[in-house]
């Protein structure tokens, strides 16, 4: 798995302590003078615990420094004191924060950043954006890992409940798209299990609003819902199912027009990258260091639908998958995996 580098940044005052971390140097350094205030010029990754008034006027401590990463990494406090170091595997953190963190508060974050950075706040509890989990006193949340929902994804089961959930408008509309032979339930049955499902969410206005809006986290839940009326008699599910996916996937035109639009729109693109259509092909023209691998020049990444690549001011690279989706497109664009060496 290939190296990441994480750069981070503490900052102590009284018993709360923040963290950051980037991806990218710059962005990191960037932080850290914002952090440390302004005028203050000697930010560098290797601080520990420097004493300094912050903007509200009260003593603070700054901690700072770099680690590598090659798949995932700790942000913590023990002792007081901010730490941070990186793992391979998810169940590797796991297992370091069961046995070496019994009296530690942190989180657990993919190395490769949605959007280049995360942060976590421990005081009486822990609040993170990013992680994949956080924990307190040797004890992991009972959140299911965004690892996990990837992971789960993928499966045929999960696949049909959120292509059910896609466009519904009634609970009916959800039963009549779920294949027949994939769930042990009668529609009477599933209504049921849906109902106690829903009474448990908050934040959609009805069934029709989340069919329009689903987030991934809430299509994952509703899956798992489902999932133990599973039917496990693969030899059921017949091969219609591979053969309707299959058609759905070749009458799927790619709209680069809208896609375009999505990528002008996103909130991390814009302020570094400009998007244009051309001849049927989407370009991301990145700013001096602002790619995947925090190179130096600008790189240019193009898409027309069915593949990427991307050309820079020093070397040129091809994306070793099929990118089918812009959703694929944009997770190619901030992460080093995937691009031809």
């Amino acid at each position: 798995m290939a190296k990441t580098k994480i750069f981070w940044i503490a900052k102590k005052v009284d018993d709360t302590m923040e963290m950051w971390a980037y991806n990218n140097k710059r962005k990191a350094e960037e932080k850290g003078l914002e952090v440390f205030g302004v005028g203050i010029t000697d930010f560098s990754f290797n601080l520990d615990g420097v004493e300094f008034e912050d903007e509200d006027g009260f003593t603070a401590y700054i901690s700072a420094g770099q680690i590598d990463s090659f798949g995932h990494f700790l942000l913590y406090r023990a002792d007081a004191m901010p730490h941070a170091i990186g793992l391979e595997q998810e169940q590797a953190a796991i297992e370091y924060v069961e046995a070496e963190l019994p009296y530690s508060a942190g989180a657990c974050f993919p190395a490769k950043l949605k959007g280049g950075s995360c942060d976590v706040y421990m005081s009486s509890a822990v609040e993170a954006n990013g992680a994949l989990w956080t924990f307190e006193d040797g004890e992991v949340n009972e959140k299911v890992s965004f690892a996990q929902m990837k992971k789960d994804s993928k499966t045929k089961e999960y696949l049909a409940v959120s292509d059910a959930i896609d466009g519904a408008e009634e609970v009916s509309d959800i039963w009549n798209m779920l294949e027949p032979e994939m769930f042990e339930f009668t529609e009477e049955e599933f209504e049921d299990i849906f109902h106690e499902w829903w009474n448990l969410q908050m934040g959609y206005d009805s069934v029709k609003d989340f069919g329009r809006n689903s987030s991934f986290e809430d299509a994952h839940s509703l899956y798992l819902h489902l999932l133990p009326h599973a039917n496990e008699k693969k030899e059921t599910y017949t091969k219609m199912k591979h053969i309707k996916l299959f058609e759905q996937f070749i009458n799927e035109a790619v709209n680069l027009k809208k896609d375009t639009k999505e990528l002008q729109d996103d909130n991390y693109l814009k302020d570094f990258a400009t998007v244009t259509l051309e001849d049927g092909v989407i370009s991301v023209e990145m700013m001096d260091g602002e790619n995947p691998w925090g190179d130096d020049g600008v790189v240019t990444f193009y898409w027309d639908g069915k593949m990427a690549w991307c050309e820079g001011d020093f070397s040129s690279s091809e994306y070793e998958e099929p990118v089918t989706s812009v959703s694929d497109f944009r997770d190619a664009l901030i992460s080093e995996e995937g691009w031809e060496a």
